[in-house]
């Protein structure tokens, strides 16, 4: 699935896409495997890891006020 996103997206996709589908420590042992540059990588994978716990949170949140 990681191989999928990097020929598709790219360093972007498998960075913020990739923590979402299949987490960051696989994400960035696939781009290591890819030779992706390192810093990029790491950056992007940081975004998707925010956006994932901003993204369960409000899930949680907005799903804790509906009982």
């Amino acid at each position: 699935m990681a191989n999928k996103i990097w020929n598709k997206y790219g360093i972007i996709g498998l960075g913020f896409l990739g923590t979402m589908a299949v987490g960051a420590p696989i994400s960035i042992a696939v781009g290591v495997g890819l030779n992706a540059h390192l810093s990029k990588l790491i950056t992007w994978c940081c975004i998707g890891v925010v956006t994932r716990c901003v993204i369960f949170t409000l899930i949680g949140h907005f799903g804790l006020k509906l009982l």
